[in-house]
């Protein structure tokens, strides 16, 4: 079976992954697409991916998955998939994905994380598992038309050093699967879900939110996304903040406690962006949001 999300709420689409895991529900492959949105990994210090302050003033939505992995950029050109299997097998929705690729004049190679690339070296796809209870949550991330510049930009980390325990991503040049199979999103979702074959249907947000509507809750918060970031020390400026949960805990008298957000400690201690420090988007860039 192959279900098609209706929403394009990142964190909508999250949780209903989670229900199919919890769920069991094996054989079912889940397709969507998200408005503008940066989604870390489970065990990422967001700072280090992006800047969250500027995403918000792009309309850019910052998430975190309860997978592990990178952190990855999602919008109207970027279909994500998401397949519940039995724990001990692996690999399954990358071969899947390679035969229909394939299928439509697209040559990819599976990384050592079950990521895609292309034969000239860019990535498009991402690939993050989660096990639990004997089952195994698998997903996909497929850039059909995305825009390889928003991705760098969106990807763009806080300037300055960050000294701690969590995952960093693996920075690649990024391509697009429209380009080679001369076919925008649409095209490539219906493809694979005919090759997937049984039945296709669009699940509700209702239908979906009835399942999971505390998941969202807990996926959209501010303790879930920033409070769950491993803790770290931030050197920048010749000043070192540390952080814990998310949250400042010292090197910024009278902050201890706020959440950490490097604007507010740069105006704290008198220090001032620079365009050779490279801070920000660069120039200003608009993030579309595209019907599928």
């Amino acid at each position: 079976m192959v279900l098609l999300s209706s929403s394009r709420d990142v964190f909508l689409n999250l949780a209903y992954e989670q229900y199919l895991l919890r769920a069991g529900r094996e054989g079912v492959l889940f397709l969507y697409v998200n408005d503008p949105a940066v989604v870390v990994g489970r065990f990422q210090i967001p700072w280090a991916e992006c800047w969250p302050e500027r995403l918000e003033e792009r309309g850019v939505v910052l998430a975190r998955r309860d997978s592990g992995g990178g952190a990855v950029f999602h919008d109207g050109g970027n279909l994500n998939l998401a397949w519940v299997g039995r724990a001990g097998e692996r690999g399954g929705l990358a071969r899947f994905l390679v035969g229909v690729l394939e299928g439509m004049g697209v040559r990819v190679e599976v990384g050592e994380r079950g990521d895609l690339w292309l034969e000239d070296g860019r990535k498009v796809s991402g690939a993050a598992f989660r096990i639990t209870g004997g089952w195994k949550l698998e997903h996909h991330t497929l850039l059909v038309e995305t825009d390889p510049v928003c991705v760098e930009e969106a990807l763009r980390p806080v300037p300055g050093r960050f000294e701690g325990k969590g995952v960093g991503s693996r920075r690649a040049r990024v391509g697009r699967i429209g380009e080679v199979a001369g076919c925008g999103l649409v095209g490539v979702r219906e493809r694979v879900a005919a090759s997937w074959g049984g039945e296709v249907r669009w699940v509700g947000k209702e239908e979906m939110r009835g399942v999971c509507g505390e998941e969202v809750a807990r996926l959209s918060g501010k303790e879930w996304v920033l409070g769950k970031s491993p803790g770290f020390v931030w050197d920048w400026g010749g000043m070192r903040v540390r952080v814990e949960g998310g949250r400042v805990v010292e090197g910024v008298p009278g902050m201890e406690g706020e959440w950490f957000a490097p604007e507010r400690v740069m105006g704290a201690v008198g220090l001032e962006e620079t365009e050779a420090g490279g801070v920000g988007f660069g120039r200003e860039r608009r993030f579309e949001r595209r019907d599928p």
